[in-house]
């Protein structure tokens, strides 16, 4: 055992004092050891597991497992690394960050999820939220120790094959989107709104949307997907506006995601104080929520237009059509009768019907000389208790990558439409180096127990699959007062929402 290597991290870790004076040892990285087979007696094995006779579908409450031996803070804070058997850093990374995200975490840990799992619809083989549960206990009760997550991988394989885990490197963002996805449909339930109501308490009037529009929204899409906590922890909801510039007429649509992706602007869209070519995370929600102006081919064909457009072709036609009757009739020899004497209503006639003609021959050249344009607006009207924000840093042929460097934000606060503001604290990122093909993910977690913000309160460590760096040296300005971190790495960031009184609280 390393005693000597796990005595120096827990007081330089946890110590700022301590870690003061031994600023410069704490670069080295640590290395977990394996768990000895003495330790197998924390865990209960899978045969004990499954003969449990108190299931959390029949439990009132809902109680996280005791962790024994905590006599470091290692255990204590569930520090725990995991093996990479192969090309696995892009799912460690990303599940470090899952277990670290509270809500997800205890939603396994105290077999509430449970409640919602229909066995018989998903044996256990191929139950990737039973699997979780598993290794998030074990990550839980092995605190300063390495697992290898064998289960996990087994069950994340045969739902997804065309992953070739654990041999082939793959995007640690789609790799989240598709566990989401998976637990979602596993968890939907029709029990989910007696246990988080919210999904369904959403006022239009409040969020100052369209009610008939997001009413029928609701009602077709998000209700008819099924509901699940997934949907409770990671779900935010946006309003999308198209309003066409010829007519006035605006179409509303919405859309959920669990996970926000947002491209980088270019650096020229931005004023810069200095050449560091830096942008701030802001600058780039802000690039996704700003209006955009379609034109010509990219313009809405918007309903209203196509048919007033329709409705003066035909009246255009038809004065056409009137204007060819009326020469061919004029153009007529007139006969010696006595209807001559009526010539002149017939020239009042002609000049009415000519009018008419005029009138609608302008109104369309009216019509067409507006520019057929559009103004693209979205908003956020909802937004989770987690966000998860996803840096599009990759091109599509996958070998090319944005470096740009990105300024991000302890603490994070989002407009909503209503003119709310939702404020967010950092929890944890996924940080990428090289590229897709040949590259590597690491982890970076605020293993805090309640996330705390305040000076000396974090506990920020680097997960590099067993292995951690302790005190993140970018983190140690968190400590020192510094509000953002700036990185051309940052890859996935986890948000976790925060309350006035929790926020002031913590800053204190």
């Amino acid at each position: 055992r390393l005693d000597t290597e796990k005595d120096l991290y827990s007081k330089t870790l946890f110590s700022p004092a301590a870690a003061a004076s031994t600023r410069d040892s704490l670069d080295v990285l640590l290395q977990f050891e394996e768990p000895s087979q003495d330790s197998s007696s924390i865990l209960k094995s899978k045969e004990q597991e499954e003969e449990e006779t108190v299931s959390a579908s029949t439990s009132k409450t809902f109680k996280l497992p005791v962790i024994e031996n905590s006599d470091n803070l290692l255990s204590e804070l569930s520090i725990t690394g995991l093996r990479n058997p192969c090309n696995t850093c892009y799912i460690n990374s990303m599940v470090q960050c899952l277990f670290s995200t509270t809500l997800f975490r205890d939603l396994f840990l105290t077999k509430k999820y449970k409640l919602f799992l229909e066995n018989e619809k998903y044996p256990k083989g191929l139950q990737l939220s039973h699997s979780i549960y598993v290794l998030f206990k074990k990550m839980y009760l092995n605190g300063g120790r390495a697992i290898i997550p064998n289960g996990f991988l087994k069950v994340c394989k045969k739902l997804r094959p065309d992953l070739n885990i654990p041999d082939d490197q793959q995007d640690t963002q789609e790799f989240l989107m598709i566990i989401l996805a998976r637990i979602h449909e596993e968890l939907s339930n029709n029990n989910v709104t007696k246990y988080y109501s919210d999904l369904i308490l959403n006022d239009a009037t409040a969020l100052q949307v369209n009610p008939s529009k997001y009413q029928k929204w609701c009602e077709e899409t998000v209700l008819s997907d099924g509901l699940s906590p997934i949907d409770h922890i990671f779900q935010g909801q946006m309003e999308n506006i198209l309003k066409c510039q010829r007519c006035g007429n605006s179409s509303y649509s919405y859309s959920t995601f669990y996970v926000l992706s947002l491209a980088i602007p270019k650096a020229s869209l931005y004023s810069f104080t200095s050449k560091s070519k830096k942008i701030k995370l802001e600058d780039c929600i802000n690039f996704f929520t700003s209006d955009e102006e379609l034109s010509d081919d990219n313009a809405w064909d918007c309903p209203k237009c196509r048919t007033a457009e329709y409705k003066l072709k035909k009246d255009e036609n038809l004065s056409q059509k009137k204007r060819s009757i009326l020469f061919n009739l004029h153009s007529r020899p007139r006969s010696k009768s006595p209807r001559h004497r009526h010539h002149h209503h017939h020239h009042r006639h002609k000049n009415d019907d000519a009018k008419k003609n005029d009138d609608a021959t302008k109104n369309s050249k009216k019509w067409k000389s507006k520019k057929l344009t559009t103004i693209k607006s979205l908003d956020f009207i909802v937004l989770p208790p987690i966000l998860v924000i996803h840096l599009s840093r990759f091109y599509y042929d996958l070998t090319k990558k944005n470096n740009t460097v990105i300024t991000y934000p302890l603490i994070l606060n989002i407009i909503l439409k209503n003119n709310k503001v939702v404020r967010y604290k950092l929890y944890a990122t996924v940080n990428h180096s090289g590229n897709l093909i040949n590259g590597h993910y690491t982890s970076v977690v605020n293993k805090e127990k309640s996330h705390e913000i305040g000076l000396n309160r974090q506990v920020w460590v680097t997960f590099d699959d067993d292995v951690i760096k302790q005190h993140h040296k970018d983190r140690d300005d968190f400590e020192t007062g510094r509000t953002e971190i700036s990185s051309n790495e940052v890859y996935v960031l986890f948000y976790e929402r925060v309350d006035e009184e929790d926020y002031e609280e913590e800053c204190c």
